[in-house]
């Protein structure tokens, strides 16, 4: 049991970090995201790493600890500077440190909507006084 709460709590964390790292090592973006300012992508793309961390860290939805929202943005972070190695082996990608910013404010922002989101939501305890 406790391997399966494990896999759907970072099973999605891998799936996206895989798939970011597949575009990372393409030398061009599918057509949708070509007109798409680069800076806007990378900050939207590691907002969402850094939340579905978050959201492993936390157990699920419904939580927030500052310091683990804090080490869950720090995680997208590191990764995202991960790919920008990754992406100085590539042919016609390099790495950037600008890129790596934009996946900085990205993951920031994805702490604040974490924090966001927890104030919103009514807590467990509001919801099961709510059922009684």
């Amino acid at each position: 049991m406790r391997a399966v709460r494990a896999f759907w709590r970072w099973g999605p964390v891998a799936v996206y970090a895989a798939v970011l790292f597949h575009f990372s090592g393409s030398a061009s973006l599918p057509g949708v995201l070509a007109g798409v300012w680069d800076k806007a992508l990378h900050a939207g793309a590691y907002a969402g790493l850094a939340l579905l961390v978050i959201r492993a860290l936390h157990g699920g939805l419904g939580r927030f600890r500052p310091a683990l929202a804090a080490a869950g943005a720090l995680g997208a972070v590191a990764y995202g500077a991960f790919e920008e190695l990754h992406q100085a082996f590539v042919p016609g990608r390099f790495a950037s440190g600008g890129d790596l910013l934009a996946d900085a404010v990205g993951a920031g922002l994805a702490v604040a909507a974490a924090g966001l989101l927890h104030r919103l939501m009514p807590s467990r305890r509001e919801d099961a006084a709510r059922r009684r």
